[in-house]
């Protein structure tokens, strides 16, 4: 059988140390892609026996999770040994996928450090928890075949882990754990991993043997769902994380300042996929609730179909918004209210409450005519692009208020409360039907059914030619009929 030396052609010629150097020269270094695709270590498999010592074996791959800040940058920062250092800011990121492919197994260890959220910051909280269950879905990627890991949760000059005597903090009263144990429990999905250390601030009062038993879990050698029967239950387990989820989802409705805003904006984005109108966000929902008792799954959803109510009314292209922003940019308006005009192109909520206080004033003193309104009769929903929302909400979506909502759809389009009486009506009047799991995600499916998830691209260009159109050619906003918005692409 030929030796290793002599099947790496030319390079059997170097010696070895020189050759390691060579191998060294793979690592990544600042700016580079992950190492998850070397074309080298497809060449031979004894070439790939030599080099993968020195590319992933003596790796320590450290990951920071924060500093929040801003929702900008809520980020999982990576760096390895050479300083080569990347930010994924999102889940849906290419550098997420090319990181979900890294052999972490050949790696020497990996270090997650988890920054504190600043105190009482409701929103840096749930960026933190969405961020760790990023991270945890990522290392699943690697199948059970993980490193040592180093787990550190770090005070900063903002947040910290306990209060002042060293107990636990807790964000939210309301919530069984406190906030390092909502942070942690994800991790305890991940199993057989070799070695487990979490360490916590200096002043920090363990609860019991907590942190020693999520340490156990993770050097389980059984795949994560197999654990039953045990204090550490994995379908209990399960459950503490869903219900997590579902805290943290309805925290964020209410929960003040720009970076809830942006929050908010960014679950209203991805809550469906175009074109076919999938949610996945739906779906986990509809498979916690299915498992909860009653109780619990009526609250849980009340609180999901306000929220769902909130989304097709303040999708920038919904029927009701379009009414609403059309109108806003008739010549009769731009001529008496000059100020709101900048309402139809972006998102304020003075204007908004402006414009609803008032609304029956332009209507009674005949601002808008039949001929103004019949155009918006016949428009029809359609599922706004990422660029469309952003560009409609720069500074995100404000604190989710049900008056506001109900002032809205009363205002603009009565058809969110007839909608929802109809529905009603035809599901039965019997105690408790209307919230159930089933009904209720029915009734949301069909109103979301009414939207058309593939024409948005095709209405934010008829708003661009509309925003564009000379007005000093009308002199009267009854100029404005059904044959123009035809023209300018909105049917």
């Amino acid at each position: 059988m030929a030796s290793t030396s002599n099947k790496l052609g030319e390079l059997r010629k170097l010696p070895p140390e020189i050759r390691v150097q060579i191998w060294k020269e793979f690592r990544p270094r600042r700016d580079a892609d992950p190492p998850s695709h070397l074309a080298i270590l497809r060449v031979c498999h004894e070439l790939t026996e030599e080099i993968i010592p020195e590319i992933y074996d003596k790796e320590i791959l450290r990951i920071g999770v924060g500093p929040p800040g801003s929702v900008s940058s809520h980020w999982l920062a990576v760096e390895n040994e050479y300083g080569a250092f990347w930010t994924i800011p999102t889940a849906n990121h290419s550098l997420y996928r090319k990181f979900s492919r890294l052999p972490f197994k050949k790696l020497k260890r990996v270090r997650i450090s988890i920054h504190a959220p600043e105190t009482d910051n409701l929103a840096e909280l749930y960026c933190l928890c969405k961020d760790v269950r990023d991270l945890v879905a990522l290392l699943e990627q690697a199948k059970n075949r993980l490193p040592p890991l180093d787990i550190e949760l770090l005070d900063t000059p903002s947040g910290k882990w306990t209060f002042d005597d060293g107990t636990p903090l807790k964000t939210v009263p309301e919530t069984v754990a406190p906030d390092y144990l909502t942070i942690l429990l994800p991790f305890c999905r991940l199993r057989r991993v070799p070695k487990v250390t979490i360490q916590v601030p200096a002043n920090f009062i363990p609860e019991g043997a907590i942190l020693q038993n999520i340490a156990r879990l993770m050097q389980l050698k059984v795949p994560f769902g197999r654990v039953k029967h045990s204090v550490w239950d994995d379908e209990q387990l399960q459950r503490s994380l869903d219900a997590s989820w579902i805290d943290y989802e309805d925290i964020l409705d209410e929960a003040p300042g720009p970076v809830a805003n942006m929050l908010r904006l960014e679950r209203f984005i991805s809550w469906y996929r175009t074109p076919d109108g999938k949610s996945t966000y739906m779906d986990k929902y509809k498979r916690i609730l299915s498992t909860c008792s009653k109780n619990v799954s009526e609250n849980r959803l009340m609180d999901l179909q306000s929220r769902h109510d909130f989304l097709l009314l303040l999708n920038p292209l919904s029927a009701s918004m379009q009414k609403m922003r059309l109108q806003l940019h008739l010549p009769s308006l731009l001529r008496t209210r000059p100020s709101r005009s900048s309402l139809a192109n972006r998102w304020s909520i003075d204007a908004f409450l402006d414009y609803l206080e008032e609304v029956e004033v332009f209507e009674g003193n005949g601002q808008l005519s039949d001929a103004d309104k019949a155009p918006g009769d016949k428009l029809r929903s359609c599922w706004a692009s990422e660029q469309t929302w952003r560009d409609y909400y720069p500074e995100g979506i404000p604190p989710l208020d049900l008056d506001v909502m109900l002032d809205f759809s009363v205002a603009m389009s009565d058809e969110t409360e007839t909608e929802m009486e109809r529905i009603e009506t035809e599901m039965g009047e019997e105690e408790g039907s209307y919230w159930s799991v089933s009904t209720s995600f029915e009734s949301m499916g069909r109103k979301a059914a009414r939207v058309d998830f593939g024409g948005g691209e095709r209405i934010r260009e008829a708003f661009e030619r509309w925003f564009e159109m000379p007005w000093t050619t009308f002199y009267r906003s009854v100029d404005v009929d059904v044959e123009m918005f035809e023209r300018y692409g909105f049917y």
